[in-house]
């Protein structure tokens, strides 16, 4: 008989090791399987990567309708190159690049426009040595619009809450059976 409530009073710590590694395991989903099905819509050169097309500005912290001067290398030789200013797409200017692949612009910010927005050199870049489009981030000075931006991560409140939701359920379960006392045939 006291081997049955041994294997009894063992029971209890594997319950609870099952329901933690079930929240586990549902909280893994959303790390985890996410990434695994994501594939790269284009493979990139082994790190470290060759010189590539560069972007730079004379300031990053313009006022709305201000020139700025736009500075560009490592672009293809004698390529037209499009500057254009993303958040929505404002192109800014076309220019030649010389023979080294640089160039030097005064592009002209659109008036109204505000917040952090990107300048993207959109042609002329090299097809080999460098993956990534040029871009340079600016915050155009100003009061912002209203509406505030858009929301573009994780809700990482949500994931915790469904973590502790699971580990309520799994607590909840161990203590419901843990009230109901076994009987055993030998027991008065």
């Amino acid at each position: 008989m006291l081997g049955k409530m041994a294997d009894v009073k063992d029971v209890h710590p594997m319950r609870v090791r099952a329901i933690l590694a079930l929240a586990v395991a549902a909280l893994a989903m959303f790390f985890v399987v996410p990434a695994a099905g994501a594939a790269p819509s284009v493979v990139c050169p082994p790190y470290p990567p060759n010189t590539g097309a560069a972007l730079a500005v004379s300031t990053t912290n313009p006022q709305p309708g201000d020139s700025i001067t736009v500075t560009g290398s490592h672009f293809v030789p004698n390529a037209s190159v499009r500057l254009e200013l993303h958040t929505s797409v404002v192109v800014l200017a076309t220019v030649q690049a010389d023979a080294n692949g640089d160039f030097s612009t005064t592009v002209t910010l659109p008036d109204g426009v505000t917040g952090t927005h990107r300048i993207v050199a959109a042609t002329g870049v090299p097809t080999s040595g460098n993956c990534a489009t040029p871009t340079i981030t600016i915050t155009i000075q100003g009061t912002q619009p209203p509406g505030g931006t858009s929301f573009t991560g994780v809700d990482v409140l949500a994931m915790v809450l469904g973590a502790l939701a699971l580990l309520g359920v799994g607590i909840a379960l161990t203590r419901g059976g843990k009230r109901r006392k076994p009987t055993y045939q030998g027991e008065l």
